[in-house]
Parts: structure tokens; C-alpha cells; sequence
């Protein structure tokens, strides 16, 4: 009897272990999707705001050209 309950307990061990793994094989998972969707928003904001920014320089620069 006693061998039966140590042999089942490193079962239930591994089993748990399994479990555990799997949960945060998971969550990184979510995460790295997460991040990988913010950056894909970020990226085309940060392009649009260097344009427009270089744009507005550009334009000062001329709008001053023209006063003096």
C-alpha cells in the first residue's frame, strides 16, 4: 500500500508541473501578443507625427524665408 501513494504522488508532481508550464507557456504567449499589437499601433502614429513634424519645420522655415 505504501508504494502504491509514493509512486502516484511524482505523477500528480509531473501532472501539476505539466499544468504550471502550460499556464505560463500561455501567458507569455498573450503577452507577446499584446505587445506585438502595440507596436504595431505605435509604429504608423510615430511615422505620421515625424511627417507632419518635418512638414510644420518646412513650412515655418519658409513662411520666415518670405517675411524677411
Amino acid at each position: 500500500m505504501m508504494g502504491d501513494g509514493a509512486e502516484q504522488q511524482p505523477m500528480r508532481q509531473i501532472g501539476g508541473n505539466a499544468a504550471f508550464v502550460k499556464n505560463l507557456r500561455n501567458r507569455i504567449d498573450n503577452y507577446f501578443k499584446i505587445v506585438l499589437r502595440n507596436v504595431r499601433d505605435i509604429v504608423p502614429k510615430s511615422v505620421g507625427y515625424f511627417l507632419v513634424q518635418k512638414s510644420q519645420d518646412v513650412l515655418m522655415n519658409d513662411l520666415w524665408m518670405r517675411i524677411n
